[in-house]
């Protein structure tokens, strides 16, 4: 008689236990949220900021130094699509997480930066032409960078003297 006792309030523990494990995950859970085409393109996306610098431009033909005052900002995509409908706040966090993820890797970054904006081939550079430095600092950022793919480069600040 005891021991049908006990096999009974095992069971009846094992019945409850399983249904606290099955009704949240599987009879009451919420089905994946289903996007837009518009709300993907539209979602943020994390931004890496490099901050201001100054660098030195090649020397123009008479000889002249010129500079760059430069602000530049990285743009990461995000291809499982976690980051549509985040908050400003959010994403403020998002891009502090992306800031430390990268930060072993920003030594490179800035000095292909000043690599590339030191090459004679961008030495008349302004905001209108910097184009092609865009696209060869986006290619080479993606070569550095392993797990991640940036696919924008801004250029907030950028005054040349």
């Amino acid at each position: 008689m005891r021991d049908r006792k006990i096999l009974a309030g095992i069971a009846i523990l094992l019945a409850a236990a399983a249904w606290f494990y099955v009704k949240p995950h599987y009879i009451d859970a919420k089905p994946a949220p289903t996007y837009t085409d518009e709300q993907l393109d539209n979602a943020p996306r994390p931004v890496l900021l490099l901050g201001e610098r100054i660098l030195n431009l090649p020397a123009t033909r008479e000889g002249r130094e010129r500079y760059v005052k430069l602000e530049l900002a990285l743009e990461f995509n995000d291809p499982a699509h976690v980051l549509v409908g985040k908050t400003a706040e959010q994403m403020a966090a998002e891009n502090e997480e992306l800031r430390q993820e990268l930060a072993r890797y920003m030594p490179d970054i800035l000095d292909t930066l000043h690599r590339v904006l030191g090459s004679p081939e961008y030495g008349g550079i302004t905001a209108a032409s910097a184009g092609p430095f865009k696209e060869q600092f986006l290619a080479e950022v993606n070569r550095i960078v392993e797990g991640r793919d940036a696919t924008a480069v801004y250029l907030p600040t950028f005054i040349t003297q």
